[in-house]
């Protein structure tokens, strides 16, 4: 499975972090490795936190249907406020060399 950006792939291999693994997500990691991503499944209303996460990363938001309706570089121990309709929230290096843009859509394929 991998993650692809408006049908260009970003991500090989990643962390699908559902129920109490969302809550740990990138906490008390020292980077990504061996992961190219995360995928965080949020309540309507959650925050994203940075707390215990050691390393700035990119955040986009994203509604059910894939739609980025929120980026954000991500730096530590920080608060970040939910997007109106977000379900997921996807997580990257920062030094990322692809570029998230409102309304891109974001997809996981086979």
């Amino acid at each position: 499975m991998k993650i692809l950006i408006n049908n260009k792939i970003i991500a090989k291999k990643f962390c699908d972090c559902r129920y109490l693994k969302s809550l740990i997500g990138l906490r008390f990691r020292k980077s990504f490795k061996p992961y190219d991503a995360f995928i965080i499944y949020m309540a309507p209303d959650s925050v994203l936190d940075s707390y215990f996460v050691n390393f700035e990363f990119i955040a986009a938001w994203t509604n059910m249907q894939g739609k980025v309706l929120k980026v954000e570089t991500c730096k530590k121990s920080k608060f970040f406020h939910p997007a109106i309709g977000q379900a997921r929230v996807y997580e990257f290096p920062a030094d990322s060399k692809f570029k998230i843009k409102l309304g891109d859509k974001i997809e996981v394929r086979k």
